[in-house]
């Protein structure tokens, strides 16, 4: 038969063990994508700003295409008016 030794602990311990693994993870998680030294809030709030541009670039590159498909729409109307208009009946 093969003995089993059990390990008590208070739950406080274990906690505190388990924080501290978390925290170690973390800090490992972060240096392995180069966020691990003072400057990474900064990075952060870089990257947030760049996709915050991103999107508003997007938004407005989609809005102007859009308005200029409508402004030739228009202007090939117009000139299939005057064109009929000035063909005559």
């Amino acid at each position: 038969m093969h003995d089993r030794k059990q390990l008590v602990m208070e739950a406080q311990e274990l906690r505190a063990m388990l924080d501290q693994a978390a925290e170690d993870g973390a800090k490992r998680a972060l240096a392995a994508i180069g966020l691990h030294d003072s400057e990474a809030a900064n990075d952060v709030r870089d990257l947030r700003q760049v996709m915050a541009d991103w999107r508003a670039v997007k938004r407005t590159m989609f809005t102007s295409i859009a308005n200029t498909m409508v402004l030739g729409l228009m202007a090939l109307i117009g000139f299939g008016v005057l064109w009929h208009l000035r063909k005559g009946p």
